[in-house]
């Protein structure tokens, strides 16, 4: 299995919310946020327990938007995202197949 290295700026992001982190890698809508929100709200969940949960995100991506948000290295799986080629190498996106 192929391995990439999230190449985006490595600043401490504590201050920065999870949402915010994977809405601007290009792995959240809007929309989707404000559902989570809401389930995360009524049920007393975390964010991303919630984003789980509705099957709007997997624990990868979970994993990537801490990893940003404590800055520290974050290896993932190709077959999870594969690179945005408009993008730079450090956006990704949903493979269809997954």
């Amino acid at each position: 299995m192929k391995m990439s290295v999230s190449l985006l700026p490595t600043t401490p992001r504590a201050n920065r919310t999870i949402g915010a982190i994977l809405m601007d890698a290009g792995l959240l809508s809007t929309d989707d946020a404000e559902r989570i929100l809401v389930v995360q709200k009524q049920q007393g969940l975390r964010f991303g327990e919630a984003a789980i949960q509705l099957g709007i995100l997997k624990e990868a991506d979970i994993q990537f938007a801490l990893a940003r948000q404590f800055a520290y290295p974050y290896l993932r799986a190709t077959a999870d995202r594969k690179p945005r080629g408009d993008h730079g190498a450090g956006a990704f996106h949903r493979d269809p197949g997954a």
